[in-house]
């Protein structure tokens, strides 16, 4: 399954994004299959097929970009997704995942959220390497087959890729998302920097520093009557000769941080990662902290990065 993020509708051309366990393939000389084809909802037949081109991918995130190009799509009723805030999500709130459960078409299932954030361990899709990966845990019926696939919100709007379920005898309605904040995230800096020849791989900006939950409190908004957990986020360590290093302190509590023109608010310890992700080598941060009781501005140039596999 995957999901239409990025078009140019009038060309024929379209980005999905969808998992990389998805398209990989163990016996190509790149681990990533060959021979993609695609087919958009409502054409699944012989000869509507599309080939589609493997852009780039990150494995330990579990996302990978495929382009497309035809009449086929530009002809068609299909069209991007509406992006929403992951961040916004909250306990009980209505989800709809669509699919290509075991290869069976496209059909869809509702339910609600479980967890709106929790870190599983898992295996990547080399059935290797070992990553921690970010999810929405939801009770929707998800199965083989939906892998890539959009979770959406009651508006219709995308809030997450459907990449997991537990699979036990004593384990009944345990399925899971990557968050569209860190899906989007990744499948932007796909579109934007790779190539899909020379380069398939992207990197990540990195700060330096280790945070954790100073303290944590539900509150009722009675605009939306909805109830968010809030967490109040401190500094607990930072990496010597980081870009943070002696610009942050320990016991720093993180207000909010300043990218470009646009602010994001600190409110879980998975809001400066999300917020990361969207950043690049050579950006300069501003920091909105409380230090010793008092509020302080710090500018971060972030000078390293890594790749991501």
């Amino acid at each position: 399954s995957g999901v239409i993020i990025e078009e140019d509708k009038e060309n024929g051309i379209a980005y999905i994004v969808t998992n990389y366990h998805v398209i990989y393939d163990a016996n190509s000389d790149e681990g990533i299959s060959k021979n993609i084809k695609v087919y958009l909802y409502g054409n699944e037949y012989t000869g509507s097929e599309i080939i589609a081109k493997y852009i780039g991918g990150a494995m330990t995130y579990d996302i990978a970009v495929l382009k497309i190009e035809s009449d086929i799509y530009k002809n068609s009723g299909a069209y991007k997704c509406k992006i929403a805030n992951s961040q916004d999500l909250s306990v009980g709130d209505l989800v709809i995942a669509i699919g290509n459960p075991e290869a069976q078409g496209i059909s869809v299932t509702s339910g609600i959220i479980s967890v709106p954030n929790e870190t599983l361990q898992m295996r990547a899709a080399d059935e290797k390497t070992v990553v921690n990966t970010r999810v929405i845990r939801i009770d929707a019926a998800v199965n083989s087959g939906n892998s890539g696939g959009g979770l959406f919100n009651e508006n219709a709007e995308l809030i997450g890729i459907v990449n997991a379920k537990s699979v036990d005898t004593s384990i009944e309605g345990m399925c899971y998302s990557i968050p569209i904040n860190v899906a989007y995230a990744i499948a932007r800096k796909i579109i934007d920097t790779c190539d899909g020849l020379n380069n398939k791989t992207i990197t990540k900006a990195v700060l330096g520093i280790n945070v954790g939950i100073a303290e944590s409190k539900s509150e009722y908004d009675p605009i939306t009557e909805r109830t968010l957990i809030k967490q109040k986020i401190g500094i607990s360590s930072i990496n010597v000769g980081s870009c943070a290093y002696n610009k942050l302190k320990e016991n720093d509590i993180l207000i909010n941080l300043k990218i470009g023109d646009t602010v994001y608010e600190i409110n879980s310890v998975y809001s400066i990662e999300d917020a990361m992700l969207l950043a690049k080598k050579g950006d300069n941060i501003t920091f909105t902290v409380i230090r010793d009781g008092v509020i302080e501005y710090i500018l971060v140039n972030l000078d390293t990065e890594i790749e991501i596999k």
